[in-house]
């Protein structure tokens, strides 16, 4: 019985050395993980706000907000004074609705 003691003496504390410094090098692992998974998603965090923020420029809507609009003829845009005449019925599409008009006069820069 005492070989036994004497090994269960020197296995024990080995064991527990052995533990420690595996659930010490586990910690180490799972916080290098953590961290780098931090820096990832912050960078996926700001490359998504700075599309959005592009989406939002150029967003049609919020063009129309700031005080454009679009024209239309017969369903499609009018984009120089030969694609209507005098007396054709335009939409001046605004953001808050539709507004219909008709050319009077046309004038060249």
């Amino acid at each position: 019985m005492h070989n036994i003691d004497e090994i269960n003496n020197q296995i024990v504390p080995e064991m527990k050395h052995k533990i420690k410094t595996n659930y010490l090098s586990l910690v180490n692992v799972s916080n290098n993980i953590s961290s780098r998974f931090s820096i990832i998603y912050e960078k996926k965090k700001q490359q998504l706000e700075n599309v959005t923020i592009k989406l939002d420029k150029s967003n049609p809507l919020n063009i129309l907000k700031s005080g454009y609009s679009i024209v239309e003829k017969d369903n499609k845009k009018i984009q120089s004074i030969d694609d209507v005449n005098i007396g054709d019925n335009i939409n001046v599409i605004v953001a808050d609705g539709t507004i219909k008009a008709v050319v009077k006069n046309k004038e060249d820069k």
